[in-house]
């Protein structure tokens, strides 16, 4: 299924079978108002990284959610190919309760116990429920107002990259947009003040370029537009604010 971000899926149980392929553009959004089984085995053909995906029920009763990435710690390559959410929400007008599994051998190496979820933006809402169930969720930005339980399980929250203003683990001209229209008045993450000191200037400009663009494999370099960007616009902004 490739799902495109022009209207939202609503849906009871999802199944993603072991030769499954679930692709989502950016933007696009699920309701599920059931569980999500997934045993793929196949990281590249599983795609919702960009995606926003909301678990809710109407009843309360608790929804099974296969976690099925490799464990690979508090690391942002856990979000690389590895069964990754974009946007994870629980809950809304009706609460969600999802507990997550490890029913599959998502990564297909004959060992049971070593996956887990990674979530770029997490949002627990009040009165939802989040069981671990003794599994590890990784996530990048999150907002918990209801209850995680862990059951041997841990919730961990990874460092922000600075320079990645609008959280999408990446670093790129979007971000140096943000970062530009914030430039002197700006006082928050996604206004490009990264160091924390509510003022958005030439040192969280160097935050930005010392991580352009991440992830490091790419080894890439601003684009000349972007360079000018940076040398004049940058440089009017800051005319603007000495005046």
């Amino acid at each position: 299924i490739n799902i495109d971000p022009s209207f939202a899926v609503i849906v009871g149980d999802l199944t993603v079978a072991t030769e499954g392929v679930l692709l989502a553009d950016a933007g696009s959004t699920f309701h599920i108002m059931g569980n999500l089984y997934n045993a793929s085995t196949r990281k590249y053909a599983f795609d919702l990284s960009d995606a926003t995906v909301q678990f809710f029920r109407t009843d309360g009763s608790t929804q099974q959610v296969e976690a099925a990435g490799a464990d690979l710690g508090p690391d942002v390559v856990g979000w690389t190919n590895n069964f990754a959410f974009g946007t994870l929400t629980l809950g809304g007008t009706w609460p969600g309760r999802i507990s997550l599994t490890d029913n599959a051998d998502n990564q297909a190496d004959g060992i049971t116990g070593n996956e887990a979820m990674y979530v770029k933006i997490l949002t627990v809402n009040a009165g939802s429920i989040l069981y671990l169930n003794g599994l590890n969720l990784y996530y990048y930005k999150g907002q918990i107002n209801g209850t995680v339980l862990g059951g041997g399980g841990s919730l961990v929250q990874i460092d922000w990259i600075k320079g990645d203003a609008n959280w999408d683990i990446k670093v790129d001209d979007s971000d140096l947009n943000l970062l530009l229209t914030g430039w002197g008045v700006g006082t928050e993450w996604d206004e490009g003040d990264f160091n924390g000191d509510d003022l958005v200037d030439d040192s969280d400009l160097n935050f930005l370029l010392s991580n352009w663009t991440y992830p490091p494999a790419s080894a890439a370099v601003p684009e000349p537009a972007t360079m000018a960007l940076l040398g004049f616009g940058g440089l009017a902004l800051i005319r603007r604010g000495r005046k």
